[in-house]
């Protein structure tokens, strides 16, 4: 009886062995094969990796190949820097601006002087240095923060937040409880009351641990996520609400949206920016009720609302023109 019991725990054991043998070297061939762009930051959720220098050959939503060459600097910003036409970098009109923005202002498949920002920062016709300082998938409360922890190393003139329709969605704790996107809404901050505050559920907890810590579990993660969005057909699962109930939780959000936004505002002005600008990812077409209360608002508070990019890729795509990444949505 005894040696039957001890055959079969070594029989487990060895099962077990060779499991864990086995997700290690999952786990060392998915770190090899596909490195990320981010890194686990305990304030903000995530954020860009330094010093990172990707060339890559990128197929656009139609089919065309470019190469787009994605930099970040010590600190993780996209950083690029134009004389004027003089040829000058330290002239009186040297402007250094600060942009922080999601995925539109992070996109690895444009290369930063190609990026919109990079563009803007050529037709201001001024000798400019641009940190833009990126995180994709996040909210206002996320680059609000990054804002905080840069604003006295950059010193910045001018203040540029790229504000995309999604972040009324991105900043609600609240509206996070019915998100499939974990390794978004479980890690990222939010404002409540003043305070900064996470999920803080155990599931929460370990899933930031795991996710910390395990390639293969981010991969996993992010496969159920695709299930997930083709079951639902979102990213938020709102169906058990009522639609009384779905509305006041996004009119709920976008109120909410609207204090974040406001003590961004006040923090910036208090930092002595005296400029403070703001594009959206989207145009007014595709989003046209929350463009128009983030442009009264931003008007309220004395941002200037630019022009989008948005505007002109929307209106180049109505003409045939290939202006979309491979994904369909961001742009290239």
């Amino acid at each position: 009886m005894k040696e039957k019991s001890f055959k079969a725990i070594h029989n487990i054991s060895l099962v077990c062995l060779s499991v864990g043998i086995g997700l290690v070297l999952c786990e060392v061939i998915v770190r090899t094969v596909k490195p990320r762009l981010y890194r686990t930051d305990k304030l903000l959720g995530w954020s860009l990796k330094p010093n990172l220098s990707l060339r890559k050959n990128i197929t656009s939503f139609k089919g065309r190949d470019y190469e787009a060459h994605f930099e970040t600097d010590s600190r993780g910003f996209r950083a690029t820097s134009y004389k004027d036409k003089r040829g000058a970098q330290s002239t009186r009109g040297y402007k250094t601006i600060f942009i922080t923005g999601d995925s539109f202002t992070a996109n690895h498949t444009t290369s930063n002087n190609d990026s919109w920002f990079g563009v803007l920062s050529k037709e201001l016709d001024i000798a400019s240095k641009v940190y833009s300082y990126a995180i994709s998938g996040s909210g206002t409360t996320q680059q609000m923060l990054a804002f905080k922890r840069y604003k006295d190393i950059i010193k910045p003139d001018i203040l540029i937040i790229q504000f995309c329709t999604n972040d009324p969605w991105n900043d609600s704790i609240n509206y996070s409880k019915y998100s499939i996107v974990r390794n978004q809404d479980w890690r990222r901050p939010y404002l409540k009351d003043g305070n900064i505050v996470y999920n803080s559920e155990t599931k929460h907890k370990l899933y930031r641990l795991l996710h910390s810590h395990s390639r293969l579990f981010q991969m996993g993660d992010y496969i159920l996520q695709v299930l997930q969005n083709r079951s639902i057909g979102g990213y938020h699962d709102l169906s058990n609400l009522k639609p009384r109930l779905k509305q006041e939780l996004k009119d709920e959000s976008l109120e909410y949206w609207s204090k974040v936004y406001k003590k961004y505002i006040i923090l910036a002005k208090t930092a002595g920016v005296n400029d403070i600008w703001s594009i959206s990812c989207r145009s007014r077409k595709e989003k046209p009720k929350i463009t128009d209360y983030w442009t009264k608002l931003s008007n309220e508070l004395g941002v200037i609302p630019l022009e989008s990019p948005a505007d002109n890729v929307y209106n180049a795509e109505s003409e045939g023109l290939d202006v979309r990444s491979s994904d369909g949505a961001h742009w290239s």
